[in-house]
């Protein structure tokens, strides 16, 4: 049902002049394609995925605090007014890994939507906004200290899937349900 995808060891890339900083200006584009995002898990897998009549109140809030926050990188694709993707570079919460595993040197990226990715099973203009997304967040990984990342992915996301492959993500851990 849900894939964890994992990188090590981020390259140094040069920025994208596509991608930047996310800024209060931007949420409401985010939150717009966020309901996008929702929309595509509840169709990929209905049975798990049920969205809450406040969704959009509430990431629009959670998107507001997000920015405050100094241990997360938010960035975005496009420009203020066309906002075309997002992603969220934060750090790994400890319920996510086994007890003797060190978090601090690995990121999570769960809010990440692009465009590119819109349609499940084909990858749009090459996945270029998406790929600079991805390398955006991996150099303010880098900036960080951190070394690794899970990526999550519902596992029918074709799309979304092949542009995180290209960038050298391998599957780490399926999450699924029991039928």
């Amino acid at each position: 049902m849900t894939l964890y995808l994992v990188k090590h060891r981020f390259a140094s890339e040069a920025s994208s002049n596509v991608v930047r900083a996310a800024a209060p200006e931007d949420v409401p584009e985010i939150v717009k394609l966020s309901a996008r995002h929702r929309r595509m898990l509840a169709e990929l897998n209905p049975r798990f995925w049920h969205i809450h009549p406040d969704a959009d109140r509430r990431f629009d809030a959670w998107m507001h605090r997000s920015l405050t926050l100094k241990d997360r990188d938010m960035l975005v694709a496009g420009v203020p007014g066309k906002v075309r993707g997002y992603i969220i570079a934060q750090p790994c919460s400890p319920l996510l890994m086994p007890v003797g595993h060190e978090v601090a040197p690995i990121g999570v990226i769960d809010d990440f939507y692009d465009e590119d990715f819109a349609d499940a099973a084909v990858v749009a203009n090459g996945g270029s906004s998406g790929e600079a997304l991805l390398a955006a967040a991996e150099n303010a990984f880098r900036r960080r200290g951190v070394d690794s990342t899970l990526v999550v992915c519902p596992a029918a996301w074709s799309s979304k899937i092949s542009a995180l492959e290209r960038r050298g993500y391998r599957t780490a851990k399926l999450w699924m349900m029991k039928q």
